[in-house]
């Protein structure tokens, strides 16, 4: 399955999504989603490489994306995510390609970060194991929204 390459911000929604450009490593696609008072656009080195480590890949900063496993690709995601400095997050089947275990990690993660960030997260998945995360589930059943009963 492809992984999209991009990520959408709209006033302060941004959404988790792909693990980037194929041709730079981990610490240039943090760099290259947001500003930070830098001139060519970019954001700084240190920002990004303070989000990456956050993120447990201090080790993998000059990794391109073919040399991560799926779940750190997924760590450059939400990390480009938050280097947006969105108020919401969208993560659309953010532990589809991972284990249980992983996936599982993966969107703990995702939780901790929006919790220490102060920012919202709305997951889609399929998976069950995410409203273990949750502070708050709903099912799309019949096209209606209901909430977890």
């Amino acid at each position: 399955m492809a992984t999209p390459e991009v990520i959408l911000s709209m006033e302060g929604i941004t959404k988790v999504y792909g693990s980037g450009h194929r041709a730079v490593t981990a610490l240039e696609n943090v760099r290259l989603v947001a500003t930070d008072g830098v001139p060519n656009g970019a954001m700084s080195g240190s920002r990004a490489k303070e989000l990456l480590e956050t993120l447990g890949l201090g080790q993998r900063l000059n990794s391109l994306p073919r040399h991560l496993t799926d779940g750190g690709k997924q760590q450059v995601a939400i990390a480009r995510a938050l280097a947006k400095e969105p108020v919401l997050m969208l993560a659309d089947e953010l532990t589809a390609n991972l284990d249980a275990k992983r996936g599982q990690e993966v969107a703990q993660l995702l939780r901790e970060k929006a919790l220490e960030m102060n920012k919202a997260v709305v997951i889609v998945s399929h998976h069950h194991r995410i409203r273990e995360v949750a502070d708050r589930a709903f099912w799309l059943e019949d096209g209606r929204l209901r909430p977890e009963s």
